[in-house]
């Protein structure tokens, strides 16, 4: 079901919650571009949702980031949290293993936020396109709703 447009693919929001540039992420590595260009996502509730259609191409061992191929090979990375590597892997429950192909707007995570903001990590949720020239856009910056359409990517 993913919105292809004239050579672009327009991905939806994987929460509800706030949207803003990638640069205004907390994390250097992420603010930077390194990891690719993409958006910061400030989730107000705990799922995510596939952007895309894709395969999951893995499930950090911690469960609180996941990568998505799309047929296109466009590699999309969602992570919940910055320093969430510092957080017991129970926090997380991914609904998703590695290979299994998704629909976009199916769930793919589930977090608790609350114990997240009790541990002192940050609920921001970077989302990048990497290994890929394409070029990417917001749609929209500020309030979302999970499932609307809020970025594109050119093919």
């Amino acid at each position: 079901m993913n919105t292809k447009q004239d050579n672009k693919l327009i991905l939806t929001s994987p929460v509800t919650g706030w949207v803003a540039s990638l640069g205004e992420t907390p994390d250097t590595y992420f603010a930077s571009g390194l990891m690719g260009a993409g958006v910061v996502l400030y989730p107000r509730e705990g799922r995510l949702l596939a952007p895309c259609d894709g395969v999951v191409d893995f499930v950090f061992p911690k469960k609180f980031a996941l990568g998505l191929r799309t047929q296109t090979g466009l590699e999309v990375v969602l992570q919940v949290g910055i320093d969430s590597n510092r957080l017991d892997s129970g926090c997380f429950q991914p609904l998703v293993d590695c290979g299994r192909q998704v629909r976009q707007g199916q769930e793919l995570l589930r977090f608790d936020l609350q114990a997240m903001r009790q541990a002192g990590v940050l609920t921001a949720t970077p989302l990048v396109v990497n290994r890929a020239p394409q070029q990417v856009r917001p749609l929209v910056l500020g309030e979302l709703e999970a499932g609307r359409a809020f970025l594109e990517v050119a093919l």
